[in-house]
């Protein structure tokens, strides 16, 4: 709990003024999430979601926050109904989207992006924005499934 703490901690500290703490925290809540249901929860309880779609917003042109910010939400998301509905409602299927566009060129943003989104399990409007995804990162899918949530 102490470096989920510690993690949260700094990405408030450091919401809008520091794009590289935000990147080393998202790289960080990935980490703590993946394969381990009791991080993503308690991540997910903290605000942690939330702290990661706002650096997503804060960040929007710095490619590093966004490539970790789509990788700590798939890790958050993988088998977890209750960070995938946060997420959701939080609108953050709509923020990958965003990332992907800008960042077309970034392998990284694209795998991320689209194992964030697969993870999911969507509703009809929610396909229909995912169409989109497929369209702007068409190729990248298999990769991104096979990577899942690496450390």
């Amino acid at each position: 709990a102490g470096g989920v703490d510690a993690v949260l901690t700094a990405m408030r500290a450091h919401d809008t003024s520091n794009g590289g703490v935000q990147v080393k925290a998202c790289a960080a809540l990935r980490s703590l999430a993946a394969n381990h249901a009791a991080n993503q929860t308690r991540i997910g309880e903290a605000g942690g979601v939330n702290l990661v779609l706002s650096a997503m917003c804060a960040h929007d042109t710095n490619m590093g926050v966004q490539e970790q910010a789509c990788g700590a939400l798939c890790c958050l998301s993988a088998n977890h109904a209750a960070n995938q509905t946060s997420i959701g409602r939080a609108g953050g299927v709509t923020l990958v989207l965003s990332a992907m566009r800008a960042h077309e060129t970034s392998a990284g943003v694209l795998e991320y992006a689209c194992a964030t989104l697969s993870s999911f399990r969507l509703n009809d409007d929610e396909r229909a924005r995912m169409d989109e995804a497929v369209l702007v990162a068409d190729g990248f899918r298999t990769s991104a499934d096979a990577r899942q949530c690496e450390n």
